[in-house]
């Protein structure tokens, strides 16, 4: 979820993290469907998402917890 500090497709979500863009597909379909993702725009074929703010909540929430998230990144 942190990936998303924008609207992005899959792809450039698969490239960002250098992972296979159907590990991407997975991933979004879960977070879509726990509302912490959400998609923003339909482009033809391309569907833009964004993190929600459940899911921004979520992550302030984790991002608490020592250790738990890189901070940095």
């Amino acid at each position: 979820m942190k990936a998303l500090t924008g609207p992005k497709n899959k792809l450039q979500l698969a490239r960002q993290l250098g992972i296979d863009w159907k590990a991407v597909d997975g991933h979004i379909r879960k977070l879509v469907s726990y509302g912490l993702v959400s998609e923003v725009a339909v482009v033809g074929t391309c569907r833009l998402y964004a993190i929600t703010q459940k899911g921004q909540c979520a992550l302030d929430l984790v991002s608490e917890i020592p250790g738990c998230i890189d901070q940095t990144s």
